[in-house]
């Protein structure tokens, strides 16, 4: 698998990317047009699955383009995931990669492993229908269209509620146009959800505090909402109640560490895998008096601060 769900084969002696399939799988391949050397394609026909592929837990696999492993059982899923990062360390950064590569994996309790892990997820809306109503679930894989999601299995529950709520607020038309993309978000405190909604086009600032009661009024259960303009947009983002959520992490001497993390600022999306990656930075950077760390791209400090 590579890094972003694709199954690699060979063809010609050319790696190929083929969406939709999985190590193991026999599969006929329509090739796609080459785009800068790499060549990619798509299943026609699945001729003999994979020993690992299963029924996927999600109605939507395949279509959505959150979840590409979801088709490998959970063992697999893990085991490729160690394949990436050899093959980062290996073929990319030409440098010795372990024998064996571990895995630790970290479920969160009360749902079922590998799933409900989510703190954090990006939801889009479509165009507005009959009455206002707008469908709301996620990009299929390499598009602009909306696949219309129910529920998104790999959202932590209180972010699964939050969806719900979102998408109860779309089909009755309360969610105007202009809001194109949610990102629903939870902190330490499962009852503290906050939302980054985002426009698609600019709107003038009377109207964009407009557009964020109405949504505050239609979605309840929200602690907080911010409402951010399109990129480059010269405009203000406007927020109503508490927007910032807490995430605590392992500390100097393994104390908590409690960071405040402000609405749309990117965050690791599963806190217990986070934690865990946390403590083994730490360990592996070892920081001393007269060494200099740059935490790039470092977000809310999730690495710097601990």
């Amino acid at each position: 698998m590579a890094g972003g769900g694709d199954g690699i084969a060979r063809y010609e002696g050319r790696a190929v990317f083929v969406s939709g399939s999985l190590p193991g799988d026999r599969v006929r391949v329509r090739l796609l047009p080459a785009r800068g050397g790499r060549l990619e394609g798509r299943v026609v026909e699945l001729l003999e699955p994979s020993p690992a592929r299963v029924a996927p837990p999600c109605p939507y696999a395949g279509r959505c383009g959150g979840c590409a492993w979801l088709a490998l059982d959970l063992a697999a899923q893990r085991r490729g995931r160690a394949d990436v990062v050899r093959d980062a360390l290996v073929r990319i950064g030409r440098l010795e990669a372990p024998a064996e590569i571990p895995v630790v994996a970290v479920d969160p309790s009360g749902v079922p492993p590998g799933l409900g892990y989510r703190a954090r997820i990006e939801a889009a809306l479509g165009p507005a229908g009959e009455r206002g109503r707008r469908a709301v679930g996620f990009r299929a894989a390499a598009s602009h269209e909306v696949v219309d999601v129910e529920r998104c299995a790999v959202a932590s529950p209180p972010v699964a509620a939050a969806f719900e709520r979102l998408r109860a607020a779309a089909a009755a038309g309360r969610v105007p146009p202009p809001i194109v993309e949610v990102e629903i978000a939870v902190g330490d405190d499962p009852a503290h959800v906050v939302a980054t909604a985002r426009l698609g086009a600019a709107v003038a600032s009377r109207e964009a505090a407009r557009l964020a009661d109405r949504l505050v009024a239609a979605w309840p259960g929200l602690a907080g909402l911010r409402l951010e303009p399109p990129a480059g947009a010269a405009a203000s983002a406007v927020e109503r109640g508490r927007t910032a959520l807490t995430v605590t992490v392992p500390g100097p001497g393994g104390r908590p560490l409690p960071l405040e993390v402000p609405a749309g600022v990117f965050m690791q999306a599963n806190p217990a895998v986070n934690a865990r990656l946390v403590e083994a930075v730490a360990r592996a950077v070892a920081p001393r008096e007269g060494v200099r760390l740059l935490d790039l791209y470092c977000g809310a400090g999730n690495f710097a601060l601990p």
